[in-house]
């Protein structure tokens, strides 16, 4: 089976657009990039693991490479802004 982080936030951007959320956190390899990016375009929010508490960095590190996300904290900041961006 292949990754299908990058289709599932592109169905997302297409369908709630400026109202959804997306949290890439820890994992290998580069799903979620072109996602989050679509995600952005679309004025979206992105919130990326930090590499601190990752124990693989490279799923949110290849976001924050390209720059397509709003927010990188550890998990429990992650929950946080979920719960501002909701209220």
């Amino acid at each position: 089976m292949r990754p299908a982080v990058d289709n599932l936030f592109e169905s997302i951007a297409k369908i709630y657009r400026n109202k959804c959320a997306a949290f890439i956190l820890t994992g290998m390899g580069e799903d979620g990039k072109e996602g989050a990016q679509a995600i952005k375009s679309v004025q979206g929010h992105v919130i990326i693991q930090d590499e601190m508490s990752s124990t693989v960095w490279s799923m949110p590190g290849a976001v924050f490479g390209v720059g397509a996300y709003d927010r990188m904290e550890n998990l429990d900041e992650c929950a946080k802004y979920l719960v501002q961006l909701i209220q």
